[in-house]
């Protein structure tokens, strides 16, 4: 067999188009299933987005002032309003006869100071 230019540039071209086939298709391929985890994410925010209006509702009936209001009402009856005046200062209280125990620990973060208020006896 006699190779000849035209054999040569056919088989060349040949060549280049099964390349350029094999080429398209796998890029095809890998566009359907970049396609397909597309798809996937999308449902997947879309599932989300669900899940966070369905939280924010509930958060919303939840944080319902009148609903907390009824619910403080049932659960803690002795809790009262504390007023103005029922606030003591710390001098005061040191020289109550009421007081056992005052701690000198103080929680730097709160500023707390424990009393324990009871009868002496």
């Amino acid at each position: 067999m006699v190779i000849t230019k035209k054999n040569m540039f056919v088989t060349v071209w040949l060549v280049v188009l099964v390349l350029a086939i094999y080429m398209l298709m796998s890029v095809s391929y890998q566009v359907k299933g970049l396609q397909s985890r597309l798809e996937t994410i999308n449902a997947s925010i879309q599932n989300e987005k669900e899940n966070i209006r369905t939280l924010n509702a509930e958060w919303s009936y939840l944080t319902d002032p009148s609903r907390i209001e009824k619910l403080s009402a049932e659960l803690l009856p002795n809790l009262t309003i504390i007023k103005a005046q029922d606030i003591l200062n710390l001098d005061n209280i040191k020289e109550s006869n009421n007081i056992i125990a005052i701690s000198d620990e103080t929680q730097q973060e709160n500023n707390i100071i424990k009393v324990y208020i009871g009868n002496a006896d």
